[in-house]
């Protein structure tokens, strides 16, 4: 059985009541305080898909589990297991949502200068977060409906599937992607693996995630 695993959320940087700067998780409505392993545990997740043998490099296989399961429990990490790597990798992606990450050239512009002034980093280095990636035109348009609403993955594959551009009612697309009273949230996944999108779309938004053009979240 192959397992992969992934980190749910984002985090911002918090200023204690004593004046320590602390970590916090953030997931939806969530948020949570890591310690240094689950953080560390998170950090090592984020924007990366790894497997078990890669992870306990981080901790001990005992701590791994513990952690996992916790960061798993509390919603800011999520499995995927199968018996193939597309099996494994769907089951990982299908029930999240991706979120473009994408920073704006004012963030962009602040971020560089912060490295130049600030931290000293060679110019030729700083500037490479002035660059921003060219998307071919598959990436565009998952780019393009997930800039318009929230989808999971499996919900992605079907408005793929149904041609669908224009995603920005909400009201329309669940009556669009739900058309069957028997099709819910828990149950598409099921229902997309026949989809013939399926493997491109896992491959693209798997290319966008590593390369730091999505965050993923679960509502």
């Amino acid at each position: 059985m192959i397992q992969y695993y992934t980190a749910i959320g984002r985090y911002e940087l918090r200023t204690g009541s004593n004046g320590a700067k602390q970590p916090v998780l953030l997931n939806s409505s969530r948020s949570y305080e890591p310690s240094l392993c689950e953080m560390l545990l998170w950090s090592s997740l984020l924007w990366h898909i790894r497997d078990q043998q890669e992870l306990e490099i981080v901790c001990d296989e005992y701590s791994l589990a513990y952690y996992c399961t916790r960061l798993e429990h509390l919603g800011f990490l999520h499995i995927g297991s199968g018996y193939t790597a597309a099996d494994a990798l769907f089951e990982l992606m299908a029930p999240l949502n991706p979120v473009p990450a994408t920073a704006g050239f004012g963030s962009r512009l602040c971020s560089f200068l912060h490295l130049v002034f600030r931290r000293r980093v060679p110019l030729s280095v700083a500037c490479r977060v002035l660059h921003q990636d060219r998307l071919v035109p598959h990436e565009q348009q998952i780019m393009d409906l997930l800039s318009q609403n929230s989808l999971s993955t499996a919900e992605l594959i079907a408005c793929i599937d149904q041609n669908l551009h224009d995603v920005r009612d909400s009201s329309v697309l669940m009556e669009r992607i739900y058309s069957d009273s028997a099709l819910t949230c828990d149950n598409l996944p099921a229902y997309v693996r026949a989809s013939d999108h399926l493997i491109p779309v896992l491959q693209t938004l798997t290319n966008l995630y590593l390369r730091r053009l999505l965050v993923l979240e679960r509502y």
